[in-house]
This record gives structure tokens, sequence and C-alpha cells, in this order.
């Protein structure tokens, strides 16, 4: 009878977890008609959703005092044409990612070490004028980075660069739609 030594087990591990990392991609939403599901973009081991932040619940449905994290929500998240809705052309036309109504996230099957995070906001004025942020979350929900945005700068680039280990969820403000969404994880060793 053969046996299989740790080493190789450890070694096939390795090898199926890089199998599905996630490679560097860049979301345009540009090769699907406005309109469509924002997942038919999305690179195997990222999933993109509505987001609400929210309390947890105990078992009689009550909400926890301070349990508040992001959450996954109801709906389908679109790519549609801004102008659509008076938000100016999408910054690479014809889509973009609608945020427009309420937060999305980029929920990642595996952690990764994001080394840079790129997106341009719509060619509009529209957003909230209060003090906004993507933000990056581990797997156990705690904030690891914040990067400030202004949604009322037409085409404004969000361009992260700093080191940020560990990333499950990436977090983009409502009141904007979203486009060239660039994520750069480091390689994998």
């Amino acid at each position: 009878m053969k046996t299989t030594t740790p080493i190789l087990l450890a070694a096939l591990a390795v090898s199926a977890a890089a199998a599905h990392a996630v490679q560097p991609f860049t979301l345009t939403f540009d090769t699907q008609p406005s309109g469509s599901a924002a997942n038919l973009f999305a690179p195997i081991g990222l999933d993109i959703r509505f987001g609400v932040y929210a309390p947890s619940q105990d078992a009689d449905g009550i909400d926890i005092p301070g349990s508040g994290h992001w959450q996954i929500d109801a709906g389908t998240v679109l790519a549609e044409n801004p102008a659509t809705y008076s938000y100016g052309a999408a910054p690479s036309p014809p889509n973009a990612l609608n945020a427009k109504d309420q937060a999305v996230l980029l929920l990642f099957d595996a952690p990764l070490d994001v080394t840079q995070f790129h997106a341009v906001l719509d060619n509009s004025t529209f957003g909230n004028l209060g003090p906004q942020a993507v933000e990056f979350y581990d797997a156990a929900d705690t904030l690891l980075h914040s990067t400030p945005i202004d949604e009322t700068a037409p085409g404004y680039t969000i361009s992260e660069t700093a080191f940020i280990p560990g990333v499950s969820k990436i977090v983009l403000p409502n009141n904007a739609f979203y486009d060239n969404i660039t994520v750069v994880p480091e390689p994998s060793a």
C-alpha cells in the first residue's frame, strides 16, 4: 500500500491554493450590455454583492449591541451606463459598477495581500458630501485600512498602493458608480 508523505500533501495543498488564487485584475464592465450582473465580469475567487452595515442578531432575532459589521444584502449588483442616471459617461464607456443606492462588497474566496487598488468614479458631481472611504477588511471583519475618496469630484481616481495583508472584503461606498476597478495581490510564494 502506498502512503502519501506530509511534504507531498503540503505541496499539493499549496498547488491547489495557487490554482485558485486571485490574479491581478481590472474590471471595466464593458463586455456585456448595460444592466448585466456585475458578477459576470468577476474573475474566479471574487464575488460582488450589495452590503449593509448591521448588527449580528441572537437566536431570538434581537440585535447584539456593538456587533455591527458589513454583511451581504439581497439584490444583484449591476453594471450600468451612469448616463442613464445623469451621472455622466462611464470613465471607460459604456458601463460602470452601480453603487448609487447601496454600498458594494468585493468578497474574496481567500484572503489576499493587496499591493495596489485603483478605481475611477463616475463623471458627475453627485455623491456623498461628507467624508467617504474605500475600506479593506480581514476575514474577522477587522478594518485593516481605509482610503479616503471624494465622490463629488467628477472622474475621481482612487489609488491605493499601501501593502494591505489578509484582505477578505473591500467595501465601496454608495452614491457613486465605480469603473476600472483594479486589484493587484502580492504574488504567492
